[in-house]
């Protein structure tokens, strides 16, 4: 019998209420699942303590830099097959994210990167010096793994032309089955009422994800649908002043349009089988993002899976997951467009089930089982390759 594959991850971990410690536990208990053995390096903020699983061997401080060098020692100690890294800049130290170079500088076993976020328009230094570090990221990996097929051929044409042959490869976000978490009746499962039509959002609230927008128009569908429920599902990062404001303020605005009885909020980090049954009694999802070069979004992918109809901006991600009729892409901060794409919606059921059977069919292609199988053969062919 051959070695089980033995790998070391790097990335935000659970119980860290963080998208990207979500991903990092989806994609390493389906490789679990598919005999690689996994243990994990958890980045972690300065004064925030969490109790993480047993196999997590240890802590990276994100803005002490000396801690890169030692953890890098410490992995090549252990002598693993391959380090998984999981990046997105806001998650390491220094400008922009730049100690992880430090990290992969010091690794002398191989590395594959799970980029979570693609620069397209690179027009201040914020934006070059991020573009710098992918490619040091680049230089020292194996293997680039992008969530977006429209980011890795922008991605792999940055590479080509600084002369770097890394190979960047498309893995599509992995997504719960939602037979896993199938309710019959699930408006009066999870609402306690069939009786209305509910929009919602979901994961970690910022400014960034448009809800506020949401609010502003939401007095325009109440004239025509007077039970409308629009629920915000998730809270701000616990380490976000800015973002725990902006709940503040949206809450203020909810009872200043008269909307306390349209509007909820689910104030929590939710478990996967919460969002599943949450986005089952769902008739609109709205992801109505302001970041075009947005390249990988959990919430978009998880609202597929579950069969939503979606509405969203054309930020990169949907602009790839949306075509084929399975959602209604609407132009950034354009709230006449969002108002008038929910009111169509929301008035031709006909309509909304097709996206809904479109949405479930794609979401189907991408359950964990089926994309974890292609993370372990982007894993060994870079321990093949070494």
């Amino acid at each position: 019998m051959s070695k089980p594959l033995s790998i070391i991850s790097v990335s935000t971990v659970l119980p860290r209420p963080c998208g990207i410690a979500t991903f990092n536990q989806d994609v390493t208990q389906v490789l679990e699942e598919n005999d690689v053995c996994v243990h994990h390096v958890a980045m972690e903020r300065a004064g925030r303590k969490y109790a993480y699983p047993t196999p997590t061997i240890a802590i990276i401080r994100q803005e002490v830099r000396s801690d890169y060098e030692k953890v890098a020692a410490m992995i090549i100690h252990r002598r693993p097959d391959v380090v998984l890294l999981q990046h997105e800049f806001g998650i390491f130290g220094g400008w922009q994210g730049e100690y992880i170079v430090d990290l992969l500088h010091n690794l002398t076993v191989p590395v594959v990167v799970v980029l979570h976020h693609c620069e397209f328009v690179q027009d201040s230094d914020a934006k070059r010096k991020r573009v710098e570090i992918v490619h040091e990221i680049a230089r020292y990996s194996k293997a680039l793994v992008v969530i977006s097929d429209l980011a890795r051929r922008k991605i792999a044409n940055d590479l080509r032309e600084a002369g770097i042959s890394t190979p960047v490869i498309h893995i599509p976000h992995g997504t719960p089955d939602v037979a896993d978490y199938y309710l019959a009746n699930p408006k009066r499962e999870v609402l306690g009422r069939e009786d209305t039509l509910t929009l919602a959002t979901f994961g970690l609230i910022s400014e960034r994800k448009g809800i506020q927008d949401v609010v502003e128009v939401l007095p325009q569908v109440v004239d025509q649908f007077p039970t409308i429920l629009y629920r915000v599902l998730g809270r701000p990062h616990p380490v976000n002043a800015r973002a725990q404001a902006f709940l503040r303020a949206v809450r203020q605005r909810v009872k200043e349009l008269d909307l306390s009885e349209h509007v909820s909020f689910v104030t929590r980090f939710l478990s996967v089988r919460e969002i599943m049954e949450n986005l089952q009694a769902t008739d609109v999802y709205i992801t109505f993002y302001a970041d075009p070069d947005q390249a990988s979004s959990g919430t978009l992918a998880f609202s597929l899976a579950a069969g939503c109809c979606v509405v969203s901006t054309p930020f990169i991600h949907a602009r790839e997951l949306l075509v084929n009729e399975r959602g209604v892409l609407v132009p950034f901060r354009d709230r006449r467009a969002l108002v008038g794409a929910l009111l169509c919606l929301l008035t031709n059921e006909q309509e909304r089930k097709k996206y809904q059977r479109n949405a479930l069919a794609y979401g189907q292609r991408t359950a964990w089982p089926l994309v974890g199988k292609r993370y372990v053969s982007v894993l060994k062919a870079a321990v093949k390759d070494t």
